[in-house]
């Protein structure tokens, strides 16, 4: 985010229990702020019915895969939508699915 100044990291909010919710996404911006990123830049929103999901990933430039437990269905479900998936696999399953 450093390097690219007008990019944004944008999160879906899933509705899980304990997920602690504004409290986990306010120190995420304190921690970006800190990096000397703006912390309006990290973006928090709900889940869009899919027909909304694959329009708002067609604003997006790149997904960028969690390292230990990749995407599945968010992978493919961007891939649809023609945005281009990075990700690292490693040695476990779970961190190799996004890859196939």
């Amino acid at each position: 985010l450093l390097r690219c100044p007008t990019a944004k990291l944008w999160l879906f909010r899933f509705p899980i229990q304990g997920y602690g919710g504004t409290e986990v996404e306010g120190r995420l911006r304190e921690e970006a702020a800190k990096a000397g990123v703006d912390g309006s830049r990290v973006v928090v929103s709900e889940l869009f019915p899919k027909h909304e999901e694959y329009a708002h990933k067609q604003l997006a430039d790149i997904f960028l895969d969690t390292l230990l437990f990749n995407s599945h269905t968010t992978a493919t479900d961007s891939l649809f939508a023609g945005l281009p998936v990075v990700t690292l696999p490693s040695e476990l399953h779970v961190s190799r699915v996004a890859s196939s």
